[in-house]
């Protein structure tokens, strides 16, 4: 795993992923301007702080399949994680499920859903906590 920015080309940043592992999907935080995660063919999920060479943290979804959505979260809630009552999440899902994770907190997970059929998106509605999920089924699921 290794990130850097190449001085040559203003504004270009090159990304590495460990072990021949490729980059899936990737995901800017708005919200705090410095924020990238990157989802891993491997089942992992990176977490960069752009203005830092290394990552953060490595988050293995253990779901059995490539990263393929990544999504901020940022919702309100009575007595929440965060600041001012404020929970900060990274979910993401590969075919298998999704998992949701305090961003600053990887090693608790908060929610773990593994629906029986092959999930093909995933939308999340801002801060509110609802989640659609669009699976191999007729009708989508929401949680």
């Amino acid at each position: 795993r290794n990130f850097s920015s190449d001085a040559r080309a203003a504004g270009s940043i090159t990304l590495e992923a460990h072990h021949g592992a490729t980059v899936r999907c990737m995901r800017f935080d708005e919200s705090d301007g410095v924020s990238l995660a990157l989802g891993l063919d491997t089942g992992e999920v990176l977490l960069y702080d752009i203005r830092s060479p290394r990552e953060a943290y490595a988050k293995e979804l253990a779901l059995g399949g490539s990263v393929t959505a990544i999504r901020f979260h940022r919702s309100k809630s009575r007595g929440g994680v965060g600041a001012l009552g404020e929970d900060r999440m990274i979910v993401a899902s590969d075919r298998n499920g999704v998992k949701a994770w305090a961003k600053d907190s990887p090693e608790k997970t908060l929610m773990t859903l593994q629906p029986k059929q092959q999930i093909n998106h995933l939308c999340l509605v801002r801060e509110s906590g609802l989640l659609l999920v669009a699976c191999e089924a007729p009708k989508i699921r929401t949680y």
